[in-house]
């Protein structure tokens, strides 16, 4: 039912299959306990880490987002970021494409289209001096790590908290080859 501009559920909207379930207090992404986050809270989170630690949530949402992506991997790159891309869109965090592979380098370049964190700063918190999708450089930093066995960095070289159309990112070994 409805109540001024707000839909409130009284039963499941959604249940797709046993690892995706949203229900009035019972909501599991893959399996996983998980919570409807607003915008505005994901924006005051980063902007209060810029003010307290002077880089942001870089290091923890990177961290989050890397064991995500380990959680990922599945056989072959391709397959793994096939499984990205669907837990991304699942999630409701953005549209991956993969630009380019680069699998004799070990690298790639990657495109997220309508970026949770990157769209919720910039609605809320206004244009962002440096990109902010750090959770998702992490994520796709451990898909490549998980796939190669060895540490991998991301680079988001666009951002659309930055006031960019999309938000753009560089994979490659921590060691390049």
């Amino acid at each position: 039912y409805q109540t001024d501009s707000t839909t409130v559920c009284t039963g499941p909207i959604m249940a797709t299959n046993d690892d995706t379930v949203i229900a009035p207090g019972n909501i599991r992404v893959r399996g996983i306990r998980s919570a409807v986050i607003t915008g505005d809270f994901i924006a005051r989170i980063e902007r209060m880490f810029q003010r307290m630690a002077g880089r942001g949530s870089s290091p923890i949402a990177f961290e989050a987002g890397r064991e995500m992506g380990l959680r990922l991997v599945t056989e072959g790159l391709e397959a793994s970021l096939d499984e990205a891309s669907a837990f991304l869109t699942e999630t409701n965090v953005g549209t991956l494409t993969v630009v380019s592979l680069d699998t004799g380098h070990k690298g790639g370049i990657l495109r997220v289209e309508d970026s949770f964190f990157a769209v919720s700063f910039q609605e809320h918190a206004g244009e962002s001096q440096r990109p902010v999708c750090d959770y998702l450089r992490g994520l796709f930093a451990g898909v490549f790590e998980g796939h190669y066995h060895e540490r991998f960095l991301c680079l988001e070289r666009r951002c659309a908290a930055r006031g960019e159309s999309v938000c753009e990112f560089s994979v490659y070994p921590s060691h390049p080859v």
